[in-house]
């Protein structure tokens, strides 16, 4: 997991429109309330993004998205990560009613490969490491091993930092499917290349 900075909110998610009670509110928020209701009233009910402008807003948000970490994955920095409609994940997952209102809140919404989509699906737990959090780095949780080519707990970490590390390799399945394999790889690309272009490689936190 690398540092990502998040940009503003897109102005199709801050747009204000007029809600159900006639007050005005953000699009994100009114769209969330919406599938609130859906759910509550049909818990069978899929989620599936809006048409917006003749176009879904996932598809609206997706390059702003991109622009974050360089359309790697937020959380593994897998490149590229795009899985078409699927490619954004839900931190907070749409699928827990507690978070149902959040679906389309920008600082819930983040690009992720199919394999951290598929490792991560409903997991969620409050002390998950996000990748834009301010204080987040990789050195203060996480280190490398470069024998193994896993991502591994920073010796001597302890306290809530020591548990929020094993979450997050458990949840978002860093050392999981093949990932060493492709860091290895990467790896050996990247030293066989004179003055590589970096942000052509995944996982650069083992470049940084």
């Amino acid at each position: 997991m690398r540092k990502i900075v998040r940009g503003n909110a897109p102005d199709i998610l801050i747009e204000e429109q007029a809600s159900t009670a006639g007050s005005k509110m953000p699009n994100w928020m009114v769209w969330g309330l919406e599938y609130k209701k859906k759910k509550e009233q049909n818990p069978s009910h899929t989620f599936s993004w809006k048409q917006f402008k003749n176009q879904k807003v996932n598809h609206h948000i997706l390059t702003d998205l991109e622009k974050m970490a360089d359309n790697h994955c937020h959380y593994c920095d897998d490149f590229p990560p795009v899985r078409g409609d699927q490619s954004i994940d839900h931190f907070k997952p749409k699928g827990n009613p507690a978070f149902y209102h959040l679906v389309y809140q920008w600082e819930n919404l983040y690009q992720a490969c199919k394999h951290c989509q598929d490792c991560k699906r409903e997991l969620f737990e409050e002390n998950l490491i996000r990748p834009d959090a301010p204080d987040y780095s990789f050195e203060r949780y996480f280190t490398f091993n470069f024998r193994t080519f896993e991502i591994e707990i920073l010796p001597g970490l302890i306290g809530e930092d020591l548990e929020r590390a094993i979450a997050s390799i458990r949840i978002f399945g860093f050392n999981q499917s093949g990932k060493p394999i492709r860091r290895r790889h990467a790896l050996e690309r990247y030293s066989a290349q004179q003055n590589p272009f970096l942000v052509d490689y995944p996982f650069r936190f083992l470049f940084d």
